[in-house]
């Protein structure tokens, strides 16, 4: 593993594990609306990606395809729930600066 790595790995563990423990999504996934069907277990499935893909960086035979898994994940979180909003206020700071927190 790349020493690098390290905190990458570790901070997908512990957003997916605030996920589970919160049972809700942590702060970069916060458009989620609230009646959106089946939330929760979105959360959890959410949780549990980071998780898996955390963990896989930190192993040694699926080094590679840990960070693949969180890219998708990622990319994934961005163009279902920050794409509508960007797309309906593009000059909105707030907007960017949620997109922002995903990707940097």
């Amino acid at each position: 593993m790349n020493s690098n790595a390290l905190p990458f790995a570790l901070g997908a563990i512990l957003l997916g594990a605030v996920n589970i423990w919160s049972r809700d999504f942590a702060l970069q996934w916060q458009p989620v609306p609230p009646g959106f069907p089946l939330r929760v277990p979105l959360a959890y499935v959410s949780g549990a990606l980071l998780i898996i893909g955390g963990v896989a960086i930190l192993g040694k035979q699926y080094a590679r395809q840990g960070p693949l898994l969180l890219a998708a994940a990622y990319t994934l979180w961005l163009l279902i729930l920050h794409g509508p909003i960007l797309v309906s206020k593009p000059g909105d700071l707030g907007t960017w600066n949620g997109i922002a927190e995903v990707v940097f």
